[in-house]
This record gives C-alpha cells, sequence and structure tokens, in this order.
C-alpha cells in the first residue's frame, strides 16, 4: 500500500511516464520545476508530474503544451532524459 503525495484540486493527473529506473516526479523536482507556470497552468507543488489547473475555464490548452515542452527541455538539460507523455493529447 502505497500513499502518493498527489495534489488536490483541478489536475491534468500524472503527464508523464516513469524512464525507468528514474521516476519522473522526482527527476523533474531535482531540476526545480515546481517553480514553474504558464497562464494559469502550474507545475503542482506536492508533486512535479502534475500540472494544477488554478483558474478553471482561464486555462488555455496552449499553455499547457508550452509547460509540458518546457518539462522536457529541463527534463532533457539536466539528465539527458526524454520524458514520455502519460496522457494522451487528442
Amino acid at each position: 500500500f502505497r500513499v502518493f503525495n498527489t495534489p488536490n484540486g483541478l489536475s491534468f493527473g500524472s503527464i508523464f511516464k516513469n524512464p525507468n529506473p528514474l521516476k519522473a516526479g522526482e527527476l523533474l523536482d531535482q531540476c526545480d520545476a515546481k517553480s514553474l507556470s504558464k497562464g494559469a497552468i502550474s507545475v503542482s507543488k506536492k508533486h512535479a508530474n502534475f500540472l494544477v489547473n488554478h483558474l478553471p475555464g482561464e486555462a488555455s490548452f496552449q499553455d499547457a503544451l508550452s509547460l509540458i515542452k518546457t518539462l522536457q527541455q529541463k527534463a532533457y538539460h539536466y539528465a539527458k532524459t526524454k520524458l514520455e507523455l502519460e496522457v494522451q493529447i487528442i
């Protein structure tokens, strides 16, 4: 039984798959990702692999995509690890 420190409220859920043997949230935490935001979307302060929508109806899809790409770039520059999306963008 594991308890995860996931955010409350409106979140996108887990954004990236865990790149074995690493955990995506821990890697992003090491990259100081918890300070990042774009518009009404930010990286959760509780778990860096979650994006939080702070203003329902105000957040844009483009802001979310931009933040996701920024997170992927930070992880690659920090650990040469390519983060693969767990969420499906349709």
